[in-house]
């Protein structure tokens, strides 16, 4: 819950997710030690910590500069072309083999058992392409 609070954004208007944060890390209210008078007797609950909203800084100082035009760049030409990106070699080949092919080959139980035992840090990619059949 409080993972999801903390990830959870909405631009523009005020939400008492800080509030509700407050409330689930409270150590009494995860401990199940807490009555509807909770909340009265617990000022701290309602403050809250000033948050680094950098996509909505970001958002604006574009806005502005599309509108009003920045001064470090006032007097400068706008290009009359743009040059075309170079687009970086595909690599060619098989990929090499990885951990899918491991589990192929071990099966989900032995392959399990490697996964626990390894030492480094193991990345999952749960993306995937799906082919959908006529």
């Amino acid at each position: 819950m409080d993972r999801a609070l903390r990830e959870f954004r909405i631009r523009g208007v005020k939400t008492n997710i800080p509030f509700v944060e407050n409330v689930v890390n409270h150590p009494k209210f995860r401990a199940g030690q807490v009555t509807t008078s909770f909340l009265r007797r617990l000022a701290r609950t309602f403050r809250f910590p000033s948050r680094g909203d950098r996509a909505t800084k970001l958002l604006s100082y574009l806005g502005d500069v599309i509108l009003n035009g920045s001064p470090e760049v006032k007097g400068k030409q706008t290009p009359k072309e743009i040059e075309a990106a170079v687009i970086p070699a595909s690599p060619t080949g098989k990929p090499p083999a990885g951990t899918r092919q491991l589990l192929q080959k071990l099966g989900p139980a032995k392959f399990a058992a490697w996964a626990r035992k390894e030492k480094r840090l193991l990345i999952t990619d749960t993306t995937f392409a799906t082919r959908i059949s006529p």
